[in-house]
């Protein structure tokens, strides 16, 4: 499970570009999670690797 910082009010967006990651790279990530008092982060639970490599790149 990794956390991941993005810039407030865009942590919606991060995750859809995630998702459309995943799906075109089959990544094993099993679960985004945004809690709402957690402005500015994204948690994202998976293999660590696949992690790392569906986040490169994402602003």
């Amino acid at each position: 499970m990794l956390t991941i910082r993005t810039t407030i009010g865009r942590e919606n967006v991060v995750i859809g570009e995630l998702e459309e990651r995943i799906r075109a790279h089959a990544y094993k990530i099993k679960a985004i999670l945004h809690p709402e008092k957690l402005r500015g982060y994204v948690i994202v639970e998976g293999v660590e690797d696949d992690i790392k490599a569906a986040v490169n790149g994402l602003r």
